[in-house]
């Protein structure tokens, strides 16, 4: 079942999330089959969606912090999470 979370990650660590040439997110997808959806750099959104099988978002978004923390080298807070189950 396809499932979708949307989580609110500061725009300044969104770079940690997509790596190098997109590295990050083709790690995270190849991992988890999730897909993870960043906003563009001229958006001033700070959301972040992941979408995939409801099983294997929970394994994605703790990849997603995982990059972020390793990014920042500090602790990321999770300011909501929305979980909708198309």
């Amino acid at each position: 079942m396809s499932s979708v979370v949307a989580v609110e990650v500061k725009k300044s660590q969104h770079k940690y999330i997509i790596g190098t040439k997109g590295q990050n997110l083709q790690e995270i997808l190849a991992d988890t089959g999730v897909s993870v959806e960043v906003p563009p750099a001229d958006s001033l959104s700070d959301t972040i969606t992941l979408r995939g099988d409801a099983d294997k978002l929970g394994i994605a978004l703790t990849a997603v912090y995982t990059k972020v923390r390793i990014g920042t080298a500090g602790i990321v807070f999770l300011l909501y999470v929305y979980l909708r189950i198309c």
